[in-house]
């Protein structure tokens, strides 16, 4: 199924200055929904093809509680397959995870030179 997405004007106002301070950023953080994962990734494709984003893309997913079963290596081939080319890390949404995932940010922030994120 092919999707044809439109946005509204605050959306693409925030596309346009992405645009413009997308060279200065270099991570992305996207918070995906665990019920309904595949739909707001395609969102995430269109946005980074929009904005030639190529830098790192960490995905946490939220809500893992208000789901019964979450197919993790089915979702993980899924980016995989949409996203070959962008550097992926994934984090689930828990307690336990939002502490590995502010560790993970705090590691990155003392290695790199500068860190520069967008939500």
């Amino acid at each position: 199924m092919i999707y044809k997405l439109s946005y509204p004007k605050h959306v693409k106002r925030a596309i346009d200055l992405f645009k413009v301070l997308g060279k200065n950023i270099n991570l992305l953080i996207w918070v995906v929904d665990a019920r309904i994962p595949n739909i707001t990734l395609k969102y995430l494709k269109e946005f980074i093809e929009r904005v030639e984003f190529n830098k790192k893309i960490l995905v946490f997913i939220n809500k893992m509680d208000l789901v019964d079963k979450f197919d993790y290596q089915g979702f993980k081939d899924f980016l995989k397959n949409e996203f070959h080319n962008i550097k992926l890390l994934i984090f689930y949404g828990s307690n336990k995870n939002s502490k590995q995932l502010l560790n993970y940010l705090d590691l990155l922030a003392k290695k790199e030179l500068f860190l520069n994120c967008i939500v």
